[in-house]
């Protein structure tokens, strides 16, 4: 079997797709539990829905923390976030 390597380095290209698709996973999963971004913010304890509204986008990453929380609140796993298709 072969695999091939991954790059060194991504760019800021690949970066760009990766926080877009797992944003896209991240708003399927949320909506497909029923909650809005508030709500979500809320089980997250953060102080206002921007920030999952920028996850969402593409345009803010998050940490493997905040990941996994939602992963437990979506019912997910949190690699099918990163995968298309999954969710």
């Amino acid at each position: 079997m072969i695999i091939e390597k991954l790059p060194q380095k991504f760019d800021e290209n690949d970066v760009k797709i990766i926080k877009k698709n797992l944003g896209e996973n991240i708003k399927k999963a949320r909506l497909k539990v029923g909650l809005s971004q508030k709500e979500l913010a809320n089980m997250l304890h953060l102080k206002s829905a921007t920030y999952i509204s920028l996850i969402e986008g593409g345009h803010r990453g998050l940490s493997a923390t905040t990941l996994y929380k939602i992963a437990r609140i979506t019912q997910e796993s949190v690699k099918n976030f990163y995968l298309q298709g999954l969710i």
